[in-house]
C-alpha cells in the first residue's frame, strides 16, 4: 500500500543525502589548526576568524549600520561525509554615534547572551571573531578520527540562511548542538549550511580543522 508521509519522509533523506555529499567531503579547503581539549560530552573549540574583517570593513565599523559575523562549525568523521554534530555563534558589532562606543552581542545555541559595551574597534572585533572554549557536542559519537569544518560570513543576506540561525539560536539554554538525521532541525540545517545557492555574505571564510582523534 502506498503511504505518502512515508515516501515523503524516504524522498526527504535522499535529498538530505544528495546535498550533503558534494559539500561536506571538500578536502580542498584549507586548514587551521584549532585549539581543542574536552570537557564531558563536549569538544571545546579555541580559534580566532578576525581575517573576516579587511580595511574597508573595519572602517565602517563607525558608520552607526550593524556587522553580523556569523560562524558555524560542524564535526565530520575523517574521509566521510555526514556532519555528526554542529554549532553555531553570531555575534554582531553596532557603534553608538551619540555615545561613541561599540556595542557588541554575542549568542551561541544554549548559552546565555553576552552584551558589551567597548570604546575600542579592534576590542570589538576580536570580541566578536574569536572563540575561546567554544562547546561543539561529542554525546555518542563513536571512537574514531574527525574533523571540524568551519565556515564565517560577514554579513550573511539570504533570509533562509537568517531564518535557520535564529531558530538555532533559540534553542533553550543548557541545550546541545547535537544533530542526528532524525532531529527535526536536520533538514533545515542542510538548507542554510549546505546549500551553496543560499551562501550570500559580504566577504566568507571556509576551512577545516587538523586531523584529531576521540
Amino acid at each position: 500500500m502506498w503511504r505518502p508521509r512515508t515516501d515523503r519522509r524516504l524522498a526527504g533523506l535522499v535529498l538530505v543525502l544528495a546535498l550533503i555529499a558534494p559539500a561536506a567531503a571538500a578536502e580542498d579547503e584549507p586548514v587551521r589548526k584549532l585549539g581543542l581539549s574536552r570537557k564531558g560530552d563536549s569538544l571545546l573549540v579555541s580559534f580566532g576568524y578576525t581575517d573576516i574583517f579587511d580595511a574597508e570593513s573595519r572602517a565602517k565599523l563607525t558608520s552607526g549600520l550593524p556587522t553580523t559575523v556569523l560562524m558555524r562549525m560542524s564535526l565530520v568523521p575523517h574521509k566521510k561525509k555526514t556532519p555528526l554534530s554542529f554549532t553555531l555563534r553570531n555575534a554582531s558589532i553596532t557603534y553608538d554615534l551619540w555615545d561613541e562606543v561599540y556595542h557588541v552581542v554575542v549568542k551561541a545555541p544554549g548559552m546565555k547572551t553576552k552584551k558589551v559595551m567597548l570604546d575600542d574597534a579592534s576590542v570589538s572585533v576580536k570580541l566578536a571573531a574569536k572563540v575561546k572554549k567554544h562547546p561543539i557536542s561529542i554525546e555518542d559519537v563513536p571512537p574514531g578520527t574527525y574533523r571540524l569544518r568551519v565556515r564565517v560570513d560577514r554579513n550573511p543576506v539570504s533570509k533562509e540562511v537568517l531564518n535557520g540561525m535564529r531558530s538555532w539560536l533559540n534553542r533553550p539554554v543548557g541545550s546541545t548542538g547535537r544533530l542526528r538525521p532524525g532531529d527535526g532541525f536536520f533538514g533545515s540545517f542542510i538548507s542554510f549550511f549546505i546549500n551553496k545557492k543560499l551562501q550570500k555574505a559580504e566577504k566568507t571564510k571556509q576551512f577545516r580543522s587538523q586531523k584529531f582523534t576521540l
